[in-house]
């Protein structure tokens, strides 16, 4: 069974089911959440160790053959063991707002074909780090992919208002709010991470209709989450 975690100091158990947003009717405010867009992407972990780099699917499916650009740009990573959440992106798909946000946040940004948006990290040089908080994922997570083509998922406002008014401009789907003080706990009934989406005939889903990956970030309230790694 392929166990993505297990680097030899520490074994993170296999095929736990990513952390999902659930969709409601209305973001939380306050001091205790952060917001992050919803991009639409495909869902992937990234792993790196010593020996190389796999891409896996929520489902569990490899990628790396399927994706050598973003193969190759989590090789560029410094660390040397580290595993990775976040999604594959098909920039086709994104109108020049989002481009030119990606651009900007990015080190190394390529605006062709795929790139990898990351936005938490579940183990660092054989580390465990999914018990920390989120804020300290982040900046961990920042100072690993700095440099590189990979990018950080973008924090939005911290008005929920006005995060939705600027996805709605990028031409992006939603907006996800994380409780920035939260394990990454993968289960059904937490509710650290929920999202808020545009309606299907929103000028902003609308926008992202030519994506071979639209709808892959289903909510875990009525998607049914895959046994095995995403």
């Amino acid at each position: 069974m392929f166990d993505p975690y297990s680097d030899g100091r520490v074994r993170i158990p296999p095929l736990a089911p990513p952390l999902l947003p659930k969709e409601i009717a209305d973001l939380p405010r306050g001091e205790d959440w952060i917001y992050e867009f919803c991009w639409g992407g495909e869902r992937v972990r990234a792993v790196k160790r010593d020996a190389g780099v796999l891409l896996v699917s929520r489902d569990g499916r490899e990628l790396t053959n399927r994706f050598p650009q973003i193969a190759a740009s989590v090789a560029k990573l410094r660390a040397g063991s580290v595993v990775l959440d976040g999604e594959i992106l098909y920039l086709e798909s994104f109108p020049p707002p989002a481009l030119q946000r990606l651009a900007e946040i990015a080190d190394d940004f390529c605006h062709a074909g795929f790139a990898l948006l990351v936005y938490d990290l579940l183990a660092d040089e054989g580390k465990d780090t999914r018990g920390f908080s989120l804020l300290c994922r982040r900046l961990l997570l920042a100072s690993i992919v700095q440099g590189t083509p990979i990018v950080l998922s973008p924090l939005a406002d911290g008005n929920p208002d006005n995060a939705l008014a600027a996805a709605m401009q990028l031409g992006l789907r939603g907006v996800v709010a994380k409780r920035a003080g939260s394990p990454y706990r993968p289960n059904s009934l937490v509710t650290d991470w929920v999202k808020k989406t545009f309606p299907p005939k929103a000028a902003a889903a609308a926008a992202l209709t030519r994506s071979p990956f639209a709808g892959d970030d289903r909510d875990a309230s009525t998607a049914g989450v895959p046994a095995g790694v995403s």
